[in-house]
């Protein structure tokens, strides 16, 4: 299926945005990273096909400082033939964010695989302290590598010819830009993550902007910058759950942007540290329902 660009991904070099999973994804050989935190069922339905010719699994925190979270930590799989649980994982990667899929470079191994896999779980801050990354997380998976240097991206992707994540906006395909960038190791600090908080917050922004397309202007640009200002606003009142800001996305669709600023009394509200998120939210929401919001 061809591939196509978006606004938000431009400016990362080298990925393909397509609707499904490519057709050449999810073969046997190439390797699911799977995140058993976000389903208790992962591993007995892997188990289940451990007959299988072929099954090949591994716990990446098992034999690490932090294995006492290994079976509920990330899991490297090699695709095995005729698979109907990884089959059925993969059906639900498109909606769950279960994990993300790796194609390796001809004549890569398992074990180094499994050992380039674990060696990314564990970055280091500007103050030396060891971290553990979850960096195989498909919902932040654009806005970290558009985060990364050419040289932190090479590291990352070490023995993969290609990344295949479900984004916000559909599944993405990168492969390594840059063959000639030297390796360099991955650092994370205060300013990586604002960093990377603004490169998801554009992810989102452009997945709501489609979502909300038959309610918005239809310049695209537009559109995108509508969302986009209203969630920046939003982030200052701790909306960064995306059930939060869809209700509030809803809410400046309806009352026209920068709403709260004609209505001192809501301005309040916002600014009120007192209330949460969700109460600021289900305050506006109630106003609106009764009329009481211009």
């Amino acid at each position: 299926m061809a591939a196509a660009n978006s606004t938000s991904t431009e400016r990362l070099p080298g990925p393909e945005l397509h609707e499904t999973l490519p057709e050449d994804c999810g073969q046997p050989g190439q390797y699911l990273l799977l995140d058993a935190a976000l389903d208790d069922t992962l591993l007995s339905s892997l188990y289940s096909e451990r007959h299988c010719p072929g099954w090949t699994r591994e716990a990446l925190l098992q034999g690490t400082p932090h294995q006492a979270l290994a079976s509920a930590g990330p899991h490297l799989v090699r695709i095995w033939p005729g698979s109907t649980v990884l089959n059925d994982i993969m059906r639900r990667m498109d909606e769950s964010p279960l994990g993300i899929l790796l194609i390796p470079t001809e004549g890569t191994t398992w074990e180094a695989m499994v050992e380039h896999c674990r060696s990314c779980l564990t970055g280091t801050s500007v103050d030396g302290d060891p971290l553990l990354v979850r960096w195989y997380e498909p919902r932040w998976m654009r806005a970290l590598l558009n985060v990364l240097d050419a040289g932190q991206r090479k590291t990352l992707a070490g023995p993969c010819q290609a990344l295949v994540w479900r984004g916000v906006r559909g599944w993405y395909r990168w492969a390594c830009e840059d063959t000639t960038a030297a390796p360099r190791p991955l650092v994370f600090d205060k300013g990586f993550y604002e960093h990377l908080d603004g490169e998801h917050q554009r992810d989102v922004a452009a997945f709501l902007a489609n979502a909300y397309r038959d309610y918005l202007t239809q310049d695209p640009l537009d559109r995108y910058l509508f969302i986009y200002n209203a969630l920046v606003f939003g982030n200052t009142m701790g909306l960064t759950r995306l059930d939060h800001q869809e209700r509030w996305i809803r809410l400046n669709l309806r009352h026209g942007e920068r709403f709260w600023q004609h209505d001192e009394r809501l301005a309040r509200l916002l600014d009120d540290d007192a209330l949460t998120a969700s109460g600021k939210l289900d305050t506006l929401e109630a106003l609106s329902d009764q009329g009481a919001i211009a």
